[in-house]
């Protein structure tokens, strides 16, 4: 069974090379449900950087809808930490 150091050096080198299932790594079959969780959370956290990065390029590009793309970009910040100052 992996300690919870190799599993954590596990995540932190799937993170620099995101090619493969993390929750599919040899030797690392009891942590499946764990490592699963961390990748989909790594993955949605990248989607929601990009789609806030392509809504803040169309902001610049269309000021006449400047207030509807910062209320979109204050929600999607926010969903992912409700608590944090904004």
């Amino acid at each position: 069974m992996a300690t919870k150091k190799a599993v954590e050096n596990l995540k932190i080198k799937w993170l620099s090379n995101p090619s493969y299932p993390l929750e599919e790594a040899e030797g690392f079959e009891r942590h499946k449900e764990e490592l699963l969780k961390f990748r989909l959370n790594a993955e949605r956290e990248w989607k929601k950087e990009e789609l806030i990065k392509k809504l803040e390029s169309m902001m610049e590009e269309s000021q006449n809808n400047v207030y509807f793309f910062e209320d979109l970009i204050f929600f999607l910040k926010r969903m992912e930490n409700p608590n944090a100052a904004i």
